[in-house]
């Protein structure tokens, strides 16, 4: 393997690092737009039970039977959604970390290369200067 494609490869790996960011900053994203969406129905919920009256109509009762069943429905319907978007958090998270690491190994792999390379450079150079003393020390 050469320098240029490790460096190639490198360059993958941090353009796919990229994207696995870019898709964790959508999940927290979605993820707080959830949280403030089940804010707002526990609110609703919230000021539904501090309505307080003596005496309801057929139809209130109605109305808010079936607002609190709607918003109980909601609620937990947001929660499910977003216990599964933490867990595709974590994976995502995970596979981020991968990345990293993955990344972490070809630089490591790269540096080998080129230190491998710069000895093997300095083993010609010097054949080539003691081939070179050699031809001139018979030459003399």
């Amino acid at each position: 393997m050469n320098n240029l494609t490790l460096k190639m490869i490198l360059k993958i790996r941090e353009w796919d690092e990229e994207l696995e960011k870019q898709r964790y900053i959508y999940i927290l994203s979605n993820m707080k737009t959830l949280e403030d969406q089940i804010n707002y129905m526990e609110k609703r919920l919230q000021k539904i039970s501090d309505e307080k009256k003596e005496v309801f109509t057929p139809e209130e009762l109605h109305y808010l039977y079936s607002e609190i069943q709607y918003l109980f429905r909601k609620i937990e319907e947001s929660r499910d959604l977003l216990n599964k978007i933490e867990e595709e958090l974590e994976k995502q998270r995970e596979i981020y970390e991968e990345s990293i690491k993955e990344r972490k190994k070809i630089e490591k792999l790269k540096e080998k290369l080129e230190i491998n390379l710069r000895k093997e450079r300095e083993k010609t150079e010097e054949k080539i200067i003691s081939n070179l003393l050699s031809v001139r020390q018979r030459s003399i």
